[in-house]
């Protein structure tokens, strides 16, 4: 009996080992690749007049296939963790005097319509360089993520209000993510 317990003991230990190498052989295997970026440049234009000051408005789109970082690991992307998304002013006319009142930026998946959405909390000046920095603890940042390990093409929606009429913006919105990636499984 002793026997039969000692060996069913190796075994076992044999067996977990095995278990162990195969997870450390798979983690050998994966390569993450570091701040992939993710841009769209996005013009906005003047909609209407309200009592809140001028709407705009306006739309891009991107799709993770297209990334050139991305190329060959296409159908191997096993995780992606966002590690930045940032909203910078690309060009503003006029130059000086134009405040944003309210905006907001939003992306949806163009395959199911899973949608991340951001409020600009307060007021602004608008100046070519000007950055808005979106962080994990934003609700529904997960989605991003999402959208990115799916593979699904987005678009991008940027719109608020400016304090005046007769304005020229330009938006740069970026993700940049850092995604793990593998060799595909046996079949």
């Amino acid at each position: 009996m002793k026997r039969t317990t000692y060996f069913l003991i190796a075994f076992a230990l044999i067996l977990a080992g095995g278990f162990t190498s195969c997870e450390k052989v798979k983690s050998l295997l994966e390569i993450t690749l570091t701040d992939v970026p993710f841009v769209i440049n996005i013009d906005v234009q003047e909609i209407s007049k309200k009592d809140s000051g001028v709407e705009f408005g306006g739309s891009g789109s991107f799709d993770p296939n297209d990334s050139p970082e991305l190329a060959e690991y296409l159908d191997l992307v096993r995780n992606v963790e966002i590690t930045e998304i940032k909203v910078r002013v690309t060009s503003a006319t006029p130059a000086t005097g134009l405040e944003l009142s309210d905006a907001f930026f939003t992306l949806t998946d163009q395959a199911n319509q899973a949608s991340f959405t951001y409020n600009l909390p307060a007021a602004m000046d608008i100046v070519v360089g000007s950055e808005i920095l979106i962080d994990s603890n934003t609700p529904n940042f997960s989605v991003v993520s999402d959208i990115i390990s799916d593979m699904h093409a987005a678009s991008v929606s940027l719109g608020g209000h400016v304090n005046q009429s007769g304005f020229i913006l330009g938006f740069e919105y970026s993700i940049k993510a850092n995604i793990t990636v593998g060799v595909p499984e046996e079949k």
